[in-house]
């Protein structure tokens, strides 16, 4: 851990990392489940879970700290909360938060007059384990309602998860995962079981000393968002670095994506829809699914370079099956937005998420009245 130096003086500062001491403290203490203190917001004023670029935090509980959901929960315990998990569409990658559809969802929510807010807790990357350990998390501030847009991307069979940010976002976690290890997540104790395998052939001190590496990428963010806001308040603006331009594909291998598909047949074994009907059972939360839009690229068998014409069929057959059996409102949103509102297959433009935003709002707001009313 780096010395003090005459640049970590200020009382902001100070302050923030006797929070983040206060909270390495209090997570192994059962009283702090129960607790609605909060870290000042790091990621767009605590707009979201990781910053726009890429994530460099990924241990949940101090995540959830700095989200403004935590404040919310501290603040007015009465209104009621919703929050969007999913990946980086329901993130609003490349865009800044309040450009983004839970944030449309949000500003439609509070300007149809109704005591409830929406949250933006969407992940970079596709994984329905890491979407059901978020939603898992965010239990201790009491939402009303979770909000799931999703594709069969998110039902991804494969464990561990091959991309960087979401092994990482496992071993952080890994505490919660060897939890769950002995009372699993219903519909994903299979998965649950191989990351114990996986993270038991992880030394244990690369396990233990990975939350100081947390606490130290917590700091480093908590400094530089302090300095942003510095840079805001003495000169009215920060830019932010750019980002790597998307662009629609112009073609792609058809013949790649029917191969990985045909090798991914037990796709809706792993099932997060059962634990979400169970919190729905247990804890009262209603659930709305959502199929985020695809944008439709035909070739050949294939409705674009993620999925084919036949898979998206399927997937929507049973979406739609499924929500009905488990009580879930259900929006499908696969073929809501011409292609000029898509930077890609899945991320959209600022319209996109406006319109996303707007088509989620009515249901979430059906669910909300019907909550106050009974």
């Amino acid at each position: 851990m780096r010395r003090p130096s005459s640049t970590w003086r200020s009382e902001r500062r100070r302050a923030g990392l006797v929070a983040i001491a206060a909270l390495t403290c209090s997570l192994s203490s059962p009283a702090a489940a129960a607790t609605h203190w909060c870290l000042p917001g790091l990621f767009e004023g605590g707009a979201r879970l990781q910053p726009l670029v890429a994530p460099e935090v990924f241990w949940l509980p101090p995540l959830l700290r700095q989200h403004v959901l935590c404040r919310h929960a501290r603040d007015r315990p009465r209104e009621q909360r919703v929050v969007v998990i999913g990946s980086s569409g329901s993130f609003g990658f490349p865009l800044p938060a309040d450009q983004s559809a839970p944030a449309e969802l949000d500003r439609l929510l509070v300007a149809h007059g109704l005591r409830a807010r929406a949250f933006n807790l969407g992940f970079v990357n596709t994984y329905q384990l890491r979407d059901a350990l978020i939603a898992r998390a965010a239990l201790r501030y009491d939402p009303a309602v979770i909000v799931y847009p999703l594709t069969s991307a998110e039902f991804t069979h494969v464990a561990p998860a091959i991309h960087d940010a979401l092994v990482e976002f496992f071993v952080d976690n890994s505490g919660t995962v060897e939890a769950l290890a002995s009372d699993p997540i219903p519909g994903l104790g299979e998965p649950i079981a191989l990351y114990n395998f996986w993270l038991d052939q992880i030394p244990r001190t690369s396990l233990a000393t990975s939350h100081l590496r947390e606490l130290g990428a917590l700091t480093r963010a908590m400094v530089r968002a302090g300095g942003e806001a510095a840079i805001r308040l003495l000169t009215g603006r920060f830019d932010q670095r750019p980002l790597p331009p998307l662009r629609t594909p112009a073609g792609y291998d058809c013949a790649a994506t029917l191969t990985k598909e045909k090798g991914d047949e037990a796709w809706a074994s792993w099932n997060v829809l059962e634990y979400l009907e169970e919190l729905r059972r247990t804890r009262g939360i209603d659930v709305v699914l959502a199929h985020w839009p695809v944008n439709h690229l035909p070739n050949g068998a294939c409705y674009n370079q993620r999925t084919s014409t036949a898979r998206l069929t399927e997937f929507l057959d049973w979406l739609r099956a499924e929500s009905a059996a488990r009580g879930f409102e259900y929006v499908d949103l696969h073929d809501l937005l011409p292609s000029d509102e898509f930077f890609d297959s899945v991320h959209l433009t600022a319209e996109g998420n406006r319109r996303v935003g707007a088509a989620l709002a009515p249901v979430v707001e059906k669910v909300l009245r019907r909550r106050v009313s009974e």
